[in-house]
């Protein structure tokens, strides 16, 4: 009897077996894969995340290539998106608009039988001619909007029923306001009037050619300066402009820097004498903070702050971050400034990190949540582009134990121009 019972309850166990691994191949078949990245890419965009939701459609069309539901929905994500972001910033728009448009080609292509899918390319067209027009870009506008009434023809065309009768209209309304606006412009440039109002002008300033305005800051222009303590042997380097009415805007936030640095160094210095630090200790006790600049042009000021820090105890702490300056405006960059999709640069750096580093020094297997937050604080890490490469390096304790040290990686700036908002003006490298 008792053997019936164990040869019962193997059957079952190995019946439960049976079913798990149907299950899990059941999973892995690529279709049902493809449904799960599809159907997460629409929880998502329900959500309102639409970076996650991107990713997931992503991943669909990785699976699948002719997967017309993929491609839709990664079309409207990129639309949120565009919609999601300030109304200033018309550079993030425009992008998440060409990509959107991008992915409903290709839904068209797929399907191009189905009507709708050249209406949702219609209407991302107008989207976009409308920014344009909000920036003066009129050539552009009427462009792009002549591509939305190609879209809805051929939405016509697979379906005489096609309601786009009032968007063809409000289209040729919109051009010929802009119409309007060219008609004005030439109005004003009369040869016979303008030959008159030359006469009478006063002779103009030469403009300055703006290719020839973009150039490299050279070392003559700035100064390191070091501020510091030569009782608790503080030292923390700051840069300057030599010039401060050269770029008066990154000249304010430069001195607000080092304003902030120094009450670093005073707070230190505090906390050393509240210490009591004595005896041989007191000897290594050390401060230093050295900068390393990466890129600065006309465009960007990319720099790096290596410190390490000894009150005491196995051994100094050290630690790094960094700092992206727009020279112009003075504004310090963050990462939603420079990438149009910070979590896939993240997945990227979490990528290139595995390559370069066994998993086991680790102390996460999945990092990319650690490494997008620590992007978005500016702290214990930096992320810096030059004009060839992005540099990542997070301070030792972020990542992994203290003895695995800093992690660092490259990663090649051409891999994420599909990530980032202006890639050009990053990408080309100025005058000497």
């Amino acid at each position: 009897m008792k053997n019936k019972k164990n040869a019962a309850v193997i059957c079952v166990l190995l019946l439960l077996i049976i079913i798990c691994a149907g299950l899990f191949v059941f999973r892995q078949v690529p279709s049902q894969k493809l449904q799960r990245e599809i159907a997460a890419g629409h929880r998502y965009l329900e959500a309102k995340e639409y970076d996650q939701a991107i990713l997931a459609y992503e991943a669909a069309i990785e699976i699948d290539s002719n997967s017309s539901k993929a491609y839709e929905g990664l079309g409207t994500a990129y639309l949120k998106q565009a919609q999601h972001y300030e109304r200033n910033e018309e550079k993030k728009i425009l992008k998440a608009y060409d990509r959107s448009i991008a992915a409903f080609e290709n839904v068209t292509i797929l399907t191009p039988d189905d009507a709708d899918a050249y209406i949702h390319l219609g209407d991302v067209y107008i989207l976009q001619a409308e920014v344009y027009g909000s920036m003066d870009k009129t050539e552009a506008a009427m462009e792009v909007y002549k591509k939305a009434l190609e879209a809805y023809s051929f939405a016509e065309d697979n379906d005489l029923n096609a309601d786009v009768e009032d968007k063809n209209a409000y289209i040729s309304s919109q051009m010929n306001v802009l119409n309007g606006k060219s008609e004005t412009v030439e109005a004003a440039s009369d040869p016979q009037e303008s030959a008159e109002a030359a006469e009478d002008a006063e002779p103009a300033e030469p403009t300055e050619d703006p290719s020839a305005s973009y150039r490299t800051i050279q070392a003559s222009e700035y100064s390191i300066v070091t501020l510091e303590d030569s009782n608790w042997g503080g030292k923390l380097e700051c840069l300057v402009l030599n010039d401060p009415s050269s770029f008066p805007d990154l000249s304010a936030a430069l001195e607000q820097v080092r304003n902030d640095r120094q009450a670093t160094l005073d707070q230190w210095v505090s906390d050393c004498s509240g210490m009591g630090i004595s005896g041989p200790t007191r000897a290594y006790v050390s401060y230093e903070s050295t900068i390393d600049i990466k890129r600065f042009d006309t465009r960007y000021l990319v720099m790096a702050y290596l410190s390490s820090t000894y009150q005491g105890g196995a051994h100094p702490n050290s630690f790094v971050n960094g700092a992206i300056y727009d020279v112009q405006s003075g504004k310090k960059l963050t990462p939603n400034d420079v990438f149009t999709n910070v979590d896939a640069v993240a997945s990227m750096i979490e990528r290139k990190l595995l390559d370069n580093y066994p998993a086991s020094a680790f102390n996460s297997t999945n990092m990319k949540d650690t490494i997008r937050e620590y992007m978005e604080k500016d702290s214990e890490m930096y992320w810096l582009p030059d004009y060839d490469t992005l540099h990542v390096a997070f301070s030792p304790y972020v990542l992994g134990p203290y003895m695995a040290g800093e992690f660092m990686c490259e990663i090649p700036l051409e891999e994420c121009r599909d990530y980032m908002v202006d890639p050009d003006s990053w990408l080309e490298k100025p005058a000497a």
